[in-house]
């Protein structure tokens, strides 16, 4: 950033193609990436230069980084947003850093979880072109549903036990109670609206991993739109008609629960051996033996 006392320098190294401006006061010596990437790759530090005493907060103290529009919300003393390419800090009023809060990059500091959840609970309205200050409802109820899948349900209950000693001292016990209800709702000893599918599910004792749904979708899609890659079985001696077949039995019978070792599904197969402790695999011998011979 540019300053009285450097502002000659800065405006030769310009003249002279050395740096480029980003914005008022703002440059850099990266002449290659464009502005929005280099302002959106230093961030934070840039977060420091122009509000000293930000607190993340709000959405980006749950998401940690600028949302999709470039919107980093903070608590901070000064009034004014400023809009860089790429980035805009929304600064509102607020309590500073509490003892449970944390230590964030460059001297920054960030709303602990609990604190963050709260604030995340006030209903927030984005203007046309921007995101919300806050999550929405069902933007919750996934963040919450991610913490009880990664972290269980005695994290959940534990954060929202610190919530409600933070609650008190912000006098925000409005927004504590609406936390409240939603966990009480995902566990199933509340009753209230929900709105995601995965916060549904796991109101029902049927929780599941929506990540993890998507990659099995696309996998599915993948081995769709695939044709298999069939081995050719031609050219093959009678000895090795009878392995390949031995073992494509052995296997089918494996998956569908009849297990053996292999040593003794060949005993079974090619020497007639009955296992004394289960005579009722008989049949097992007599459909492998039908494979082959």
């Amino acid at each position: 950033m540019s300053n009285r006392e450097i502002s000659a320098q800065v405006f030769r190294a310009v003249s002279d193609g050395m740096v480029k401006k980003l914005a008022s006061r703002l440059y850099t010596k990266n002449l290659q990436d464009d502005p929005e990437v280099i302002v959106r790759r230093h961030w934070y530090e840039l977060l420091k230069k122009y509000y000293p005493d930000a607190q993340i907060a709000d959405r980006t103290a749950l998401e940690n980084s600028p949302a999709r529009d470039g919107s980093v919300f903070i608590i901070s003393s000064k009034k004014r947003k400023t809009e860089l390419p790429g980035l805009i800090f929304n600064p509102r009023k607020g309590h500073g850093p509490l003892e449970s809060d944390l230590p964030f990059i460059s001297d920054l500091w960030i709303s602990s979880e609990p604190r963050a959840l709260l604030e995340n609970m006030r209903h927030s309205r984005a203007l046309k072109g921007s995101v919300s200050r806050t999550l929405s409802r069902e933007e919750m109820e996934v963040k919450l549903d991610k913490l009880f899948r990664q972290k269980g349900a005695d994290h959940v209950n534990r954060i929202r036990d610190k919530a409600l000693e933070i609650a008190k001292k912000l006098d925000v016990m409005q927004e504590f109670q609406k936390l409240e209800e939603l966990i009480g709702t995902m566990q199933g000893t509340r009753t209230s609206d929900l709105k995601s599918d995965v916060a549904k599910a796991r109101k029902w004792k049927e929780p599941y991993d929506p990540d993890r749904a998507d990659l099995f979708l696309r996998l599915f899609e993948d081995l769709k739109a695939t044709a298999p890659d069939t081995g050719s079985a031609k050219n093959m001696s009678q000895q090795e008609r009878v392995n390949l077949s031995f073992f494509e039995a052995y296997f089918t019978n494996f998956i569908e629960g009849t297990e053996f070792e292999v040593g003794e599904a060949a005993d079974i197969v090619f020497r007639n051996v009955i296992p004394r402790e289960r005579p009722e695999d008989e049949v097992f011998s007599g459909l492998n033996r039908k494979y082959c011979h």
